[in-house]
């Protein structure tokens, strides 16, 4: 591979089976009369709607429309039918389900929200010498939901029972002693696609490879593909369907649509195994996290929400920033605040721009600049190479300080490094700045195994590299047409003649649209109407400047399903 070139989608052939619907979209579409849903799931189920039972549907019992939106969502392969089933919560989520096509995506804050393999296949990789084997690659299929029980056996917890994952039995040796500290790494955007864009710019990840224990068909489990839900699904060993953190919005109880942590740890329905063994231990054991946003922190539970006597040290950089928006520094939001303790101590160490060199330095290039970036005028610094170092050494300070790995009893310790992601949604993850985030952020392994060596002693801890997700790369590498949200919401009030202060659609997400039902039901429409629109949305429709994109290619369709949520209940079976 030529030098500073990033890998384009030729090289990649996991998503091809979402790139053709058997399915004759616009032939179901001219004057098609609705049926209802009800009608359609009584027909699948012989009257019980709800059950995951698929007999034949006889075609004159439902309306074409609906039979169009059935087979095309039948058409996705069966692990990503199981993906939007795990990530999926009837009154959390919207009500019309989108799948896009290969690498399409939605745009509109999030590039990374696939249920396709380029934003869900991660790497998962054991290392800690004296106890876990070193048995190296396993194929078998795992997922970010067997994060938790394999770290309660790994600590010998009996008490925690994942709800969906279960145990990577590889990693564990019976005859090893338990560690002294279990820290759990995620590479925020860190996804294998990624990764294999850049293949010679991690050679310390793949030099722990044959020292360890690794999976090389891990996934994240479950979509959408965005950060809250998998770090919830790390914490808590269930699916977005479980614990209720299913994107990066939810809508609440009182029907208001909001992140699901600004209202503190009670957006997260499940216990963490992290709550469970805190409330156990008490003061033989400490648990902690060090990470960029609240969605990060539910690797870690509730804190003292779960329980009053358990309040784990906890840095985030919220000082300052809007939900879902860093701060100017290290810090808790309000909504975070009252249930972890906060080290100020962190802010007392040297600032970011002490290690603006190393950012200079990630390009090659000696001119106060990194590939042609004022470093300063990326968040301050935050959003470039410096960012590694910077975070390490606060990491380092509150490990030292707060005494972990020197507790009578296993202590935990999770970490989110999320440069990677901030990169890639600045610059896409083929661009030269996120190749100088990967080296260094795989610089940085070495760094951080000998600072456990030091402060913890050999052959006394383990270290869980992983990611929650992968990410896009420019359009010219994977081939993808960007679907711009305002442009889909533009052309879904058109089409339906809602208004711009009474508007049909409330929030469109990239998995799926959230609807106000009650103007749904003064349009005189239903969902499937709705879904049917979107299952044929073109990429003139969808375009961010509709002039530029090529008459050829105009009617090009950019979704490969779009079907009302109930319809989940009949594409797979149970697990």
């Amino acid at each position: 591979m030529e030098e500073g070139r990033a890998r384009t989608s030729r090289d990649y052939r996991f998503w091809e089976a979402a790139a053709h619907s058997p399915v004759s979209r616009r032939a179901f579409l001219g004057g098609a009369a609705a049926s209802s849903l009800a009608a359609l799931l009584a027909a699948c189920t012989g009257g019980r709607a709800g059950t995951t039972i698929r007999p034949t549907i006889a075609p004159q019992q439902v309306s074409a429309l609906l039979q169009q939106q059935l087979q095309a969502a039948r058409s996705l392969p069966r692990e990503v039918q199981l993906r939007l089933v795990r990530g999926f919560m009837a009154d959390r989520a919207g009500q019309v389900i989108t799948v896009p096509l290969g690498f399409n995506y939605f745009d509109g804050g999030i590039s990374h929200t696939t249920p396709w393999p380029y934003t869900q296949d991660v790497p998962m990789l054991w290392y800690g010498p004296g106890i876990v084997p070193t048995s190296g690659k396993f194929d078998r299929p795992i997922t970010s939901a067997d994060v938790a029980p394999t770290l309660a056996k790994l600590v010998g917890f009996t008490d925690f029972q994942a709800p969906d994952g279960s145990v990577m039995e590889e990693v564990i040796d019976p005859a090893a002693p338990n560690p002294k500290l279990v820290v759990v790494l995620v590479w925020d955007a860190g996804g294998n696609y990624v990764l294999n864009l850049w293949p010679d710019s991690w050679p310390q990840l793949k030099g722990l490879m044959p020292r360890s224990t690794w999976y090389s068909s891990a996934t994240i489990g479950s979509s959408p593909s965005s950060t809250a839900p998998i770090h919830a699904t790390i914490g808590t060993g269930a699916y977005p369907s479980r614990h209720g953190i299913l994107d990066n919005f939810i809508r609440f109880p009182d029907g208001s649509l909001a992140d699901p942590w600004s209202r503190g740890p009670s957006g997260l329905l499940s216990p963490t195994f992290g709550d469970q063994y805190a409330e156990a231990m008490g003061p033989k054991a400490a648990t902690g996290l060090f990470a960029t946003l609240s969605w990060h922190a539910a690797m870690l539970g509730h804190g003292s929400q779960a329980n009053p006597n358990v309040r784990p040290v906890m840095v985030l950089r919220e000082k300052g920033g809007g939900e879902g928006a860093e701060g100017i520094a290290w810090g808790l939001g309000a909504q975070t605040e009252p249930y972890y303790r906060f080290p100020d101590y962190v802010n007392d160490l040297p600032p970011i721009s002490q290690y603006f060199p190393v950012a200079e330095k990630a390009d090659g290039v000696k001119d106060g600049k990194w590939q042609g970036h004022d470093i300063n005028s990326l968040n301050f610094g935050f959003n470039t190479p410096a960012r590694v170092p910077f975070q390490q050494r606060a990491i380092e300070e509150v490990i030292t300080r707060e005494g972990f790995g020197h507790h009578d009893a296993p202590d935990l310790f999770f970490i989110n490094y999320k440069l990677i992601d901030e990169i890639g949604h600045l610059f896409t993850a083929s661009s030269l700045e996120e190749r100088d985030s990967i080296v260094v952020q795989d610089a940085n392994l070495p760094v951080l195994v000998d600072f456990l060596n030091r402060q913890v002693g050999e052959g006394k801890w383990v270290l869980l590299v992983t990611a929650d997700h992968g990410h896009s790369a420019a359009t010219d590498v994977s081939g993808a047409f960007p679907i711009k949200v305002d442009s889909v919401d533009a052309s879904l009030e058109g089409r339906f003649h809602a208004t711009a202060t009474s508007p049909l659609a409330q929030k469109i997400r990239p998995g799926w649209t959230y609807l106000d039902d009650a103007k749904l039901k003064g349009l005189g429409l239903d969902l499937e109407q709705v879904a049917g629109f979107m299952l044929d949305l073109d990429k003139e429709q969808v375009a961010a400047r509709p002039s530029e994109v090529p008459a050829s290619v105009q009617g090009d369709l950019v979704l490969s399903a779009a079907f009302p949520a109930q319809l989940l209940s009949q594409l797979v079976a149970p697990e």
